[in-house]
């Protein structure tokens, strides 16, 4: 015995199948069975504190199933444990024992014990979205006796007929209750979509859809049916299968004693289903007295070849049904391996290894009848030297399907013929009398108690950890959608409202610190974005003429007033476009801002001025628009192309008085300006319709920031909708201020700034100027270069060569070679225009933000105080408060999902509390004297062993689940 151990002698009890645990468990049946002598050893000689243990092997530890190597629990009872790996094995035959009724497992160690109630208890708060508790995957080939030894292990009765249970998974879950009841659902995770004539072939089936003709789709529960009869249940299983197999039919029409179809031929049924296959499940779920909380999954056989070639491609599609439950990291997989074939063709073996998953696999030898002398290959296995699994084989024989067992003391007289069997037949009593001890259900059922015991132990820090965070998104969730309030509503309501329109005033006159200044900050940048698009959209002036005899044409540039040292080349189908011609577009947000320019004139409608839009030049790929990602990015381009010297020529001879030469006449100025300005429209338009925006935005924040708990309620929805029309009915009467500022720019040119005018109008003179005596040495420089032979420049000269020629030259022309301008009262008139403008332009946008800041917002800051309130009904009203109460109420989605959260929240917490208090057992030994430990102290638990959670709305027959957290 090992150091500290205790050997005590108890009675030990069995529960009715399955696995169960040693003495009277939470869940016993109190049937007793034989005694036995058992050691003993905690689980603290293995691990000093194993909640701390957040790595196995070099790997993170979780929930998933952890192998254990040199952390194993010694166990001893009257008859050693034989190890399939033991040089030097003892047989110790046990005696034969009187069957009884229930013939389960007594499991040894007490720390085992207590895992294995812990597992069961749980896997009953049904929290398997947050945390997957061990489950059992059983696989193999087809025919190796997996339904058998499924059955064996549930004690569960499923059909043996040959071929019924290889067409679908079945997921088997068993639960304590005070009573024997079955539920059988069926589990559509897949839509079957009909292959048509051609039918499904093996390139079909593919990753991306592994189970052809088989589609992924929302998740249906449909509850089949609930018996309490035993009897009953290899009936009702092979008819859900049925079911499962024509998708779309009505399931009701297969339930045996109410279904149409179930009434009729099984057999023929079998034969004409819609599907030869399925990969959704049928969900047994059973409780009964003793039964653990355990998960088992039966999944079709493995085979390579199909008896159709027609039906060749399930052999993949099976395939990649086995590999799915293989890869779940929670999943002991046990490996049936038929004894009468050859172990080395084993499909699933394949499978497995392919899958890398032989470390969380346990081998199951079946039909041990069928080798009746010493098989060297089947030794090897046994020895562990050939087909090495992590846990080594067991070896279990279960009656034929021609078996005379019957009856409710089946499985007893099954077990008790097993034990006959290995304890009389010669080979095993002989020649491989050193396996004893692995062979039987019962030294199965021992081996994946502990082993799921020891999973769970080790997987306590990572499952802790999920719970918690589970529980802080709960919470989160609820905090978001909080009990709805069910007294004193009117005065909760009004306070809201209240707190509502105070944000609204902080935020206009800047007061609210945590959103004023977010939104001050931005209303101020897009008024600097404003003013600067208005003064870059400052009219430019063509300054070349068709009498320089110059093929360049070059633009005034605000950009680079003193620097147009390279004039700007057009193509001769460019400079024979008129201005109405080129036509400005945009791809941007705000591209419904176009201008399309007739060439000259303005025209007066209405009394109004009206100038018609602006000729400019498409972009090339190399411009840079400076307003890129503002607002104002689509009117960037408004001011180019405006006029040319000979247009304002034009107007200006169009304008003159007889007899008056040289003078320039009053309207040309006026008609001139006020078409330099109606440019504006557009951008006012933007920066308005910005400002609604950023006002719309801020509101809503206000409104769920103070609200917002109430999200699902009609005072939410309704409140917003009024804050919505009462930010609209501002915003219409702010436009039409805003409206009149631009007509009275538009309506006649004006100013009493002289003193700004004057220093504007000299400013672009000067560099009107500039650029237009750079045009006129260039066109002289290049007409000396036609014309004299000594001017001209080397052929073999590159074009930048040439470039900087000509700027050379141009350079040292001096005032007196050119003459006189003849277009110096044009160019007048263009300062004068483009000063006037950059005058009015710093006066009209500070009106417009003046406008809105002390206009707009004032207006919003007066009118909001009690708007809420009247609008909504509750002001003054003698039935304020059943407005309030009827304001209050939710949609039914929004209480749904309260309720659902707060379950869970339940769940977690009783959870967290029995994990919790599973530590403490294991940490400090929490036993009472008769090796057992007490229910839990918290209120957590039915009578039957169940959560006692907060009741929620009846299930209907199908359920729709859209959560793939259980695929």
């Amino acid at each position: 015995m090992a150091p500290g151990a205790r050997r005590v002698k108890r009675e030990s009890t069995v529960a009715y199948g399955g696995l169960v645990t040693p003495d009277e468990s939470l869940y016993s049946a109190g049937t007793n069975t034989p005694k036995q002598e058992i050691d003993l050893e905690s689980f603290s000689d293995v691990l000093e504190d194993p909640f701390q243990v957040t790595q196995h092997d070099g790997l993170p530890a979780d929930e998933g199933y952890q192998s254990t190597q040199r952390r194993s629990v010694s166990v001893r009872t009257s008859r050693p444990v034989k190890s399939s790996h033991d040089p030097q094995p003892e047989l110790h035959p046990a005696s034969m024992a009187e069957p009884a009724q229930t013939q389960g497992l007594e499991l040894v160690g007490q720390k085992v014990k207590i895992l294995v109630d812990a597992i069961s208890e749980l896997r009953n708060f049904g929290l398997d979205h947050v945390v997957q508790l061990p489950e059992l995957v059983l696989i193999g080939d087809q025919s190796a006796g997996k339904s058998s030894l499924m059955s064996a292990l549930t004690e569960v009765q499923l059909p043996k007929d040959q071929g019924i249970c290889t067409k679908c998974p079945a997921n088997i879950k068993t639960s304590p209750s005070d009573t024997w009841t079955c539920q059988v659902s069926l589990q559509q995770y897949y839509k079957y979509i009909s292959p048509g004539p051609r039918g499904v072939e093996s390139r079909h089936v593919t990753k991306a859809r592994p189970f052809p003709p088989w589609v992924e789709q929302v998740l249906e529960v449909k509850k089949f049916k609930t018996i309490t009869n035993k009897s009953e249940l290899e009936e009702v299983i092979k008819w859900a299968q049925i079911a499962l197999l024509n998708h779309d039919e009505d399931y009701r029409i297969f339930i045996p004693g109410t279904g149409r179809r179930a009434l009729g031929d099984f057999q023929q049924e079998r034969e004409s289903t819609e599907a030869k296959f399925s990969p959704n499940v049928i969900f047994i779920e059973i409780s009964g007295p003793g039964l653990p909380a355990l998960s088992f999954y039966d999944l079709p056989g493995i085979f390579r070849v199909a008896p159709d070639p027609k039906d060749q491609y399930l052999a993949k599609v099976i395939e990649n049904l086995a590999i799915k439950y293989i890869n779940r990291p929670n999943a002991l997989i046990i490996w049936t391996l038929a004894m009468k074939t050859d172990p080395s063709n084993s499909s699933t073996g394949k499978v497995i290894q392919d899958c890398k998953a032989t470390s969380r696999c346990v081998g199951v030898l079946t039909n041990p009848d069928h080798v009746s002398v010493r098989h060297l290959e089947y030794e090897k296995i046994l020895l562990g030297k050939t087909h090495i699994v992590r846990h080594g084989y067991y070896i279990t024989k279960q009656p034929a399907e021609n078996s005379n067992l019957h009856g409710p003391n089946y499985h007893a007289l099954a077990r008790q013929e097993e034990t006959e069997f290995f304890d009389t037949h010669e080979l095993w009593t002989q020649d491989w009398a050193d396996f004893r001890d692995r062979c039987g259900t019962g030294a199965i059922q021992e081996f994946l108690s502990t082993q799921l015991a020891t999973q769970i132990l080790y997987s306590i820090p990572n499952i802790t950890e999920k719970v918690q965070q589970r529980t802080r998104d709960v919470d989160q969730q609820l905090s978001d959608c909080p009990d709805l309030p069910e007294s004193d509503i009117l005065n909760i309501i009004t306070r809201l409202l209240a707190q509502v329109s105070n944000d609204i005033q902080n935020l206009v006159n800047g007061d609210l610190f945590d959103l004023a200044t977010s939104f001050q900050n931005e209303w101020t940048t897009l008024c600097d974005q404003f003013r600067d698009l208005i003064l870059h959209i400052k009219p430019k002036i063509t300054v070349s003429h068709e009498s320089d005899h110059v093929t360049e044409v070059i633009e005034l540039s605000d950009d680079e007033p003193s620097q147009p040292s390279t004039p700007v080349r057009k193509r001769p189908a460019e400079q024979a476009q008129s201005p109405a011609q080129r036509q400005r577009t945009s791809q941007s947000p705000h591209s419904q801002y176009r201008i399309q320019t007739p060439p000259t004139g303005i025209k007066r409608e209405n009394g109004l001025m009206q100038a018609p839009p602006l000729p400019g030049r498409l972009p090339t790929a190399s411009s840079r628009n400076q307003f890129t990602g503002t607002p104002f990015q689509s009117v960037e381009n408004l001011g180019k192309g405006f006029t040319n010297l000979s247009e304002i020529s034009k107007t200006i001879l169009s304008n003159t008085r007889p007899g008056l030469p040289g003078l320039v006449n009053i309207k040309t100025y006026n008609d001139l300006c006020l078409q330099s300005v109606a440019s504006w429209k557009f951008p006012l338009e933007i920066f308005t319709n910005e400002t609604l925006h950023m006002l719309r935005q801020q509101l809503e924040n206000i409104l769920k920031k103070r609200m917002g708990v109430y999200e699902q309620t009609q005072l939410y929805r309704v409140a917003g909708a009024h804050l919505q029309k009462f930010l609209d009915n501002q915003m219409e009467e702010q436009r039409k201020c805003l409206k009149e500022l631009f007509e009275l720019e538009t309506y006649r040119s004006f100013t009493i700034n002289r003193t700004a005018i004057l220093e504007n109008q000299a400013t672009e003179l000067r560099s009107l100027q500039q650029i237009r005596r750079i045009v006129r040495a260039r066109a002289f420089v290049e007409k000396q270069v036609r014309l004299g032979q000594k001017k001209r420049l080397p052929v073999e000269m590159t074009m930048e060569e040439r470039s900087k020629e000509m700027n050379k030259r141009a350079a040292e022309i001096k005032d007196e070679q050119l003459g006189p301008d003849p277009f110096k009262l044009e160019l007048e008139v263009a300062a004068y225009i483009r000063g006037y403008y950059m005058t009015a332009a710093l006066r009209f946008v500070d009106s417009v933000c003046l406008s809105v800041h002390g206009k707009l917002f004032r207006n919003i800051s007066q009118s909001i105080f009690y708007y809420l309130e009247t609008q909504l009904g509750i002001a003054g009203s003698p039935d304020g408060e059943e407005v309030c109460r009827n304001l209050m109420e939710e949609d039914a989605t929004s209480g749904r999902k309260r309720r659902e959260l707060k379950q869970e929240k339940h769940r977690l917490t009783a959870f967290s509390e029995r994990l919790a208090r599973l530590v403490e057992q294991i940490r400090e030994g929490d036993n009472s004297e008769h090796g057992q430990f007490e229910p839990a102290a918290y209120s957590n638990y039915t009578d039957d062993g169940m959560p006692d959670v907060p009741e929620g709305e009846d299930d209907d027959d199908v359920m729709i689940v859209d959560d793939r957290s259980l695929l």
